[in-house]
């Protein structure tokens, strides 16, 4: 009988979980980018909410890396990173941290990269997030995370 209780509790919160996600768009979904030092890029994001209500989402950012040959990024805090100065998060700056769109409102969000002198000629990764969170029962927040990579080229 537990488990059978147990059961019908895990699928009734699957349920109410999955049907109050946001629907969001944003485009495009990777940025190539060529910045030499000390040269200054700004881009933009277009995000949309796709829903019949207001959503706030949060950014977060972290650096990537390919983590094995299936090209799966493993994503980097700049706090987890043997050496968090080197963190993309010290050269690329987003115009808005917490975004508010009403329903259906479509907005552009600017971010600007400025590579350092003495940075490195190479590729750097860096993944800008977007997640909204969703109160349930006033209780308990679900998160998604939907992200743009940005892919640079320093040469």
């Amino acid at each position: 009988m537990k488990k059978f209780i147990l059961l019908v509790l895990f699928f009734t919160s699957f349920f109410i979980v999955s049907s109050t996600y946001a629907t969001i768009a944003i485009s495009p979904l990777k940025h190539e980018i060529t910045v030499k030092q000390w040269q200054r890029v700004i881009k933009n994001i277009k995000i949309t909410n796709e829903s019949d209500a207001p959503i706030t989402l949060y950014t977060s950012t972290e650096d990537f890396i390919s983590w094995d040959n299936t090209g799966q990024p493993k994503f980097l805090k700049p706090e987890d990173q043997e050496t968090p100065e080197l963190s993309l998060a010290n050269w690329i700056r987003i115009t808005e941290k917490n975004i508010t769109l009403a329903a259906w409102e479509t907005r552009e969000i600017k971010f600007a990269i400025k590579a350092p002198k003495n940075w490195e000629p190479w590729g750097h990764y860096w993944a800008i997030f977007f997640s909204p969170w969703i109160q349930w029962n006033g209780k308990v927040a679900f998160s998604q995370r939907i992200w743009v990579l940005l892919l640079i080229d320093v040469p």
